[in-house]
């Protein structure tokens, strides 16, 4: 069986890259197995990678959408990457998938000094931007410790955090608009430019944060600030964190610090080691704090004398700004100089309540002597969030299958103490088990079954119904970005003819509700067998059924004729109205019948 699968499979990788240099220049696509490997996985430990058919470095938006459009025609799935620094495998090959590495796509489009946004395209650097808008006396929060490395797109798609979260917030509240390439490659553009603006749903923020797993970021609006005030930052040695954790929470009128980090005994040892830094071995809780206040120095000292009388062997203030980078340098490091402890690790991304927050690290000291593990922590004291990292030898059976139930433990820690399995990092597939548990049975039911469908355009695999679907695995339909957003009191999808050009919206179908509906006829003949599609009007490329799966034509007495697909998720079902033309809609869950229903709110445009 594996003779005849082979050549089948060389036979669509041809075809596949035949496709795509029809609208690629011969530099932009990869196929050297050698060198397609390199882009396979992120820096997550744990995480399955495959092996991808195609490796694809785009330059344009319109390069991008052939891509998009070659993948759908071939049902192919793609995997869109930035500069893999991420740590939830969320950026993983999937075997015979196309990755879509978008790091070449690295222009600043604009930066405007009036309206405070700069206009970039995903490739760009975290770093580079943040230096392109100094230079015009404005500011862009968001730092995660990859930023001369990471780019936007890729902190777009997490959602990424940062040093600076405690007072200026994480990615999501600096992304104003964004242009999405589609599974079937049209482009959608969300948001809006101006500093204000509750005109319809807020797309923008259902990207943001979805790893790649509902389009591909091509161009985002981001949102600056003035340039602060040249910051300043304290060190503090401690033994104990709790009394600490209370003095800070008591001093909370006092101006917002712009940092407040911490690391701990077994982090401060490994920078020390790999950086000779020359940081107190003795601490047990090396505290960071920053403020970019008109007078820091002063609120440097008042923190200063918090931390003394709540025990703090030692308390050193930076005189300058040059001191103040170094001690930040440091926990910069962190996560670099715990690698160097072990042959690998697992980094964790609890965060918590901050009143929880020595909690969480108490229970990752006890979870690391159970096991008999090396694990330090970092962490944005500020928010909550903390980064645990387990240290183990990967060579080592014993010591690994350690390591992942140690990991476990410790996200089972964190929602235990009212937290989250993931502050910044993302699910990926790292965490895809624990999602459904902090998530609960509705809500995944919600998020599950409106992506499970999401395969009309072909860029994506099925996956097992029992199996939560891997974020950043694939590119799906902005079908599933909208089922997200429905609401019970819907009426009645009006259904618009036409096939192909530019997409035609029906009336609005709620009074008073800034949404316009659209829907197309999908017509099957008859249950499908796997791997068959749906033909019909309307319908561009088919949507592939598993072997538990049924399509079968339901004909309606009203204008909107559908089918229904059985499935082990909950559906919506639909009946006809005697005293209208248009068809009730009585929810059960939230997946949804094949035909295509697609939504666009006011401030967001398809095309």
């Amino acid at each position: 069986m594996d003779d005849l699968q082979t050549p089948q499979k060389d036979d669509l990788r041809s075809r596949l890259h035949e496709r795509l240099l029809a609208g690629l220049p011969a530099e932009a696509l990869l196929t050297d197995p050698d060198v397609t490997a390199s882009y396979a996985h992120d820096m997550a430990s744990f995480c399955t990678a495959g092996t991808p058919a195609a490796v694809v470095l785009p330059r344009t938006v319109e390069q991008v959408r052939h891509v998009m459009r070659t993948a759908t025609e071939l049902r192919v799935p793609v995997v869109p990457q930035g500069a893999r620094t991420g740590l939830s495998g969320g950026a993983n090959a999937s075997d015979d998938c196309i990755v879509l590495s978008l790091v070449k796509m690295d222009r600043i489009l604009e930066i405007d000094p009036v309206d405070r946004i700069a206009v970039v395209e995903p490739g760009v650097v975290n770093a580079v931007l943040s230096r392109a808008v100094a230079e015009r006396g404005l500011y862009y929060p968001p730092d995660p410790s990859s930023w001369e490395t990471c780019t936007i797109g890729g902190n777009i798609g997490t959602a990424s955090g940062g040093l600076c979260c405690v007072k200026y917030g994480v990615t999501a509240e600096y992304v104003l608009g964004l242009d999405v390439v589609l599974a079937d490659g049209r482009l959608l553009t969300t948001g809006r430019r101006t500093a204000k603006g509750v005109a319809g749903y807020d797309l923008t923020r259902l990207f943001v944060g979805s790893e790649g797993s509902l389009g591909v970021v091509v161009k985002a609006v981001l949102a600056l600030k003035p340039q602060p005030p040249v910051q300043l930052a304290l060190a503090a040695e401690f033994l104990r964190l709790r009394r600490l954790r209370r003095r800070l929470r008591d001093h909370g009128a006092r101006p917002h610090p712009s940092l407040l980090e911490l690391m701990d005994r077994t982090t401060v040892r490994a920078v020390n080691a790999m950086a000779r830094m020359g940081l107190p071995d003795t601490t047990e809780a090396l505290l960071l704090c920053a403020f970019d206040t008109p007078d820091p120095a002063a609120d440097l000292a008042a923190v200063g004398e918090l931390c003394a009388a709540a025990g703090a062997t030692e308390v050193v203030p930076a005189a300058d700004a040059a001191e103040s980078e170094l001690l930040l340098q440091a926990r910069r490091l962190s996560l670099t100089a715990l690698e160097t402890l072990k042959s690998a690790t697992m980094i964790d991304d609890v965060c918590v309540p901050r009143t929880r927050l020595a909690e969480m690290l108490d229970g990752t000291a006890a979870v690391a002597e159970k096991y008999g593990l090396t694990i330090g922590v970092c962490a944005h004291a500020g928010d909550g969030n903390t980064h645990p990292v387990v240290c183990f030898d990967h060579t080592d059976e014993d010591e690994s299958r350690r390591a992942r139930e140690s990991f476990d433990e410790i996200m089972a820690l964190g929602l235990a103490l009212g937290g989250t399995i993931t502050g910044e990092h993302g699910v990926g597939v790292l965490k895809k088990e624990w999602l459904a548990r902090e998530l609960g049975r509705s809500a995944w039911s919600s998020s599950a079954g409106s992506r499970r469908p999401s395969t009309p355009s072909g860029s994506s695999t099925p996956e097992s119904s029992s199996e939560p679907p891997r974020k950043g695995a694939r590119t799906g339909s902005v079908l599933a970005v909208l089922r997200l957003v429905r609401r019970p009191r819907v009426a009645q999808p009006q259904v618009v003819g036409g096939h192909g050009g530019r997409e035609q919206f029906g009336e609005p179908v709620v009074d008073a509700e800034p949404l316009r509906l659209r829907a197309r006829r999908h017509r099957a003949q008859g249950p499908l067998q796997p791997g068959r599609h749906l033909r019909g009007r309307g319908l561009q490329q088919g949507v592939a059924v598993g072997e538990e799966s049924a399509i079968r034509t339901t004909p309606r007495p009203s204008t909107l004729v559908g089918q229904t697909r059985t499935s082990p998720w909950p559906q919506a079902r639909k009946t006809p109205s005697t005293s209208s033309s248009r068809a009730k809609v009585q929810w059960t869950g939230w997946s949804v019948p094949t035909w295509k229903v697609m939504w666009t709110a006011y401030g967001s445009s398809v095309r």
